[in-house]
């Protein structure tokens, strides 16, 4: 994994310099987690389990990942019971990605042996605003098919976009090589797996490619950043519909501890 600081120059927080309030993790070069939120992703949008035991779990999961996939008839819900169990799978990446930002620095806070994962939608054309009360990391749960999430923080003229999950990177990129990960599932069945994922023919090339794909980000706490997906001209939906709106992706979120424990 890598960290890139993003300095911003409407940031007057004189501890931004050794302490900004964005850090983007790239996770490209860690095969095993490279796994895991690919495949929570696909199973987002895959038709849930009968049972949500921990061997169906670990079914549906490694069945998301074979082409080609199956879908879901609904794609609106942001929560059910099989979605809901997987946003709680997103701590194995979060626990990564804690893991290396303790060798950054101090003030980055910690995980609780039981971390909470949060969500929330975004959809199309309606921007979301949130400032979290704690350091926090977050990604996409999941985006669906050409959706782009724009990110900006601050506020009024200070307003300034930072990144964006989704849509082309600006330099072509190599496709991730095809790796056979063992993945230690105790958590979900007994025994470990091995599995080929990521990485191969054009599959892996496209996701390559799309800007954010393999990115945590770390917010730092009483910072506003604000989402907004916006629709390409001439784009269909998919007829995903959450409330009145229609879905174009789900964040989800945990917050990082600063208090000191025994």
């Amino acid at each position: 994994m890598y960290t890139l600081r993003s300095l911003s120059s409407t940031d007057d927080d004189p501890t931004s310099l050794f302490f900004p309030a964005l850090r983007k993790i790239n996770y490209s070069d860690s095969a095993e987690v490279r796994f895991v939120s690919a495949g929570l992703r696909h199973a987002w949008r895959a038709p849930a389990p009968a049972t949500l035991d921990n061997a169906a779990i670990a079914a549906a999961f490694r069945a998301s990942l074979v082409e080609p996939r199956e879908l879901a008839d609904d794609q609106a819900t942001v929560h059910t019971p099989w979605r809901d169990a997987l946003y709680e799978f997103w701590n194995h990446v979060f626990w990564d990605v804690v893991r290396f930002l303790g060798s950054v620095g101090p003030g980055i806070g910690h995980l609780h042996p039981e971390p909470r994962q949060e969500v929330f939608a975004v959809c199309y054309g309606v921007e979301v605003v949130r400032t979290w009360e704690t350091n926090v990391l977050l990604l996409p749960a999941v985006r669906m098919q050409g959706a782009v999430v724009r990110v900006w923080m601050g506020e009024g003229e200070k307003r300034e976009e930072v990144g964006r999950f989704g849509g082309p990177a600006e330099a072509e990129a190599e496709a991730p090589e095809a790796a056979v990960v063992e993945v230690d599932v105790e958590d979900v069945e007994e025994g470990k797996g091995v599995v080929e994922v990521l990485g191969q023919g054009e599959a892996g090339k496209d996701a390559a490619q799309e800007v954010g794909e393999t990115e945590c980000w770390f917010v730092k706490a009483g910072k506003e950043v604000r989402f907004l997906v916006e629709r390409p001209e001439g784009a269909v939906g998919e007829g995903a519909v959450a409330g009145e709106e229609e879905l174009a992706a789900v964040m989800v979120w945990t917050p990082l501890c600063l208090e000191e424990h025994e």
